[in-house]
């Protein structure tokens, strides 16, 4: 299924229907030049460049609203790093200690790979050719490069590279996790 390849790095996006597929390969293209060397695809942002960045977190960072922003707990914006609704996710499902994907600063598409603060669950499925194998729930700390949220990142920035994209590596890992990927 394509929720079976999602978490294990295969696919980049999981849709529910062809339409959104269709929606969310439109959104792609709409980040990346039109050809190898071409123009990136600028465009006016929602808000405007010069805005301050005010999500602030009191504890512990979320990533995704230090990337794209969110609402307090009064319904008020906070805006992030980058332009409001430019965030587009990729790998979501797979090696979540690493946030990664395309977004637009100032309309101007990049590539970012962030840090998950948060313990995530890794979820590492039955082998089906082993009869006495069962699915496992491991927990990942976050801040920590494990085997596969470093082949997520590596991945990511050759994706980047290949789509011409300017990358930001928002950078806060505190160790690495040894093991095989």
């Amino acid at each position: 299924s394509s929720n079976k390849h999602g978490t294990m790095g295969v696919v980049h996006l999981t849709v529910s229907d062809d339409l959104e597929g269709v929606s969310s390969i439109l959104k792609w293209l709409s980040y990346i030049p039109s050809h190898v060397g071409g123009m990136l695809p600028i465009v006016k942002p929602l808000d405007p460049p010069e805005r301050p960045v005010e999500y602030f977190p009191e504890n512990s960072c979320d990533p995704r609203a230090a990337i794209c922003g969110t609402l307090d707990g009064n319904g008020r914006w906070l805006g992030g790093i980058f332009d409001k609704d430019s965030f587009v996710e990729t790998l979501d499902g797979w090696a979540r200690t690493v946030v990664t994907g395309r977004a637009k600063l100032g309309g101007i598409p990049v590539g970012i790979v962030a840090v998950e603060t948060q313990t995530v669950m890794q979820i590492i499925p039955a082998d089906p050719g082993q009869l006495d194998s069962h699915e496992r729930v491991v927990p990942q700390a976050g801040q920590v490069w494990f085997p596969d949220s470093a082949t997520k990142t590596a991945q990511a920035i050759l994706d980047f590279n290949r789509e011409e994209l300017p990358l930001f590596v928002l950078a806060n890992w505190r160790g690495f996790s040894g093991g095989q990927r």
